[in-house]
């Protein structure tokens, strides 16, 4: 093999001093025909050619054709790379694993090293893609993250962006919201329903929270404005309510507190204000057998403030008027009084005997006797509520006739005072 590259480098160097030779000659006016040093040409290819195959086939050259193919990828590589250029997206201010207790402002940079970035985009689990506010100038970004759009758990971001032709790389990190407990608010009394109220009510509640302690709270009638209400100590609460210049009709009344973070939900209740002829006024029910009616009244004490050891009077009223004939005088009304609702602070003891009411049109008391137990609130007030049925019965008979028994809702108010 030494020889015979010996030997091509021979005819190569023959071939150089033919060339020389021939341009001496044409210096001197000799004339060539081109033919020649074409073909000189052709065969200094072949020989050179069919040397460097030979020595690539007989891995003479490996390190050679090695270092020749890795430049040729390393330049192809730099080639496609300068064409399309590098997207860089960088989030500035908010490490994986952040907690977000309220809205929050993500902030970034995204550049392009060979061009422009169109958008910068967000997405949240697997929601859609939303655009963050990118200014092109600053090469800056930021998206806001708002906490009611939150469900209490763990959540996934992702973020790129795009230079009008394609994506870049999508980074990922998380974040968490945690569970919020909010505070709980309750109105005690008035109580919610059929309640009538009138001249000056006390409004009680609570108000606790599991995450610190209760900051303020609010009540409102109807629709209308909030308004702080006074803490008598730290989870109750109490507001005076002036309904003597209101007018008589329905009234929602609306509670909410706050703790140290969040609100609580609004708690509703529905009353009755009724500043008419006052408690004096004798309730009629509706008529009944031939144009006869009944009626059933029990005073209230709410003016008087009641106190541990003394006992208390309410007074009740009872008649019955009947057109004169002969036939109704054979009969009378019988009622049975019943608790249907007090507060646990309050005694109350009953009637003995059944109420009688003759049909003469005359009015008939009666007398309930209450008191307070040691441990009452002070300063409070409260519905009791009774349940008055009655009946048609005759005169020496206590019985009800079946279809005649009828029930009377009856409610009134007590307050105890301070002691």
């Amino acid at each position: 093999m030494k020889k015979r590259n010996r030997n091509i480098f021979e005819i190569k160097r023959g071939i150089l001093k033919c060339k020389k030779r021939l341009d001496a000659l044409k210096n001197q006016g000799f004339i060539f025909s081109q033919d020649i040093y074409d073909n000189l040409d052709s065969l200094e290819k072949k020989i050179i050619g069919s040397s460097l195959i030979r020595q690539i086939w007989n891995k003479k050259l490996p390190l050679f054709a090695g270092i020749i193919c890795i430049m040729s990828i390393i330049i192809a590589i730099a080639l496609i790379l300068s064409e399309n250029g590098e997207m860089e997206l960088t989030i500035k201010n908010l490490p994986g694993g952040t907690i977000i207790e309220e809205d929050y402002c993500i902030r970034g940079s995204a550049n392009h090293s060979n061009g422009a970035i169109v958008s910068v985009l967000v997405k949240i689990d697997n929601g859609n893609w939303d655009h963050a506010e990118y200014c092109i100038e600053t090469l800056e970004w930021e998206y806001w993250i708002y906490i009611d759009d939150l469900s209490e758990e763990t959540h996934n971001l992702s973020f790129r962006c795009w230079d009008g032709e394609k994506y870049s790389d999508i980074k990922k990190i998380k974040i968490q919201k945690p569970r919020i407990v909010k505070p709980v608010v309750a109105i005690h009394t008035p109580l919610d329903g059929n309640e009538t109220l009138y001249g000056i009510v006390i409004i009680n509640g609570t108000a606790t929270a599991e995450n610190g302690e209760i900051q303020r709270v609010e009540i409102r009638f109807n629709e209308g404005q909030w308004i702080n209400v006074n803490f008598t100590g730290k989870t109750t609460w109490q507001y005076t309510w002036d309904t003597t210049h209101i007018e008589n009709e329905f009234y929602n009344i609306s509670a909410r507190s706050y703790d140290n973070k969040s609100p609580s939900e609004i708690f509703k209740i529905r009353v009755t204000v009724n500043n008419g002829d006052g408690p004096d006024t004798i309730v009629e029910l509706p008529s009944f057998y031939d144009g006869g009616y009944f009626q059933f009244y029990i005073d209230s004490i709410d003016n008087e403030k009641m106190i541990p050891g003394e006992t208390y009077e309410l007074q009740g009223f009872h008649s019955r008027k009947l057109e004169p004939k002969l036939f109704w005088q054979l009969f009378t009304i019988k009622t049975i009084l019943e608790v249907d609702r007090k507060p646990a602070w309050l005694n109350v003891s009953l009637p003995n005997q059944p109420l009688v009411t003759p049909p003469d049109g005359e009015l008939y008391t009666f007398s309930i006797s209450i008191s307070i137990t040691n441990n009452a609130s002070r300063n409070a007030k409260a519905p009791l509520t009774f349940t008055a049925t009655y009946g048609i019965a005759l005169v020496m008979d206590y019985q009800f006739f079946a279809r005649s028994r009828k029930e009377i809702p009856l409610e009134i108010f007590v307050s105890t005072g301070e002691w």
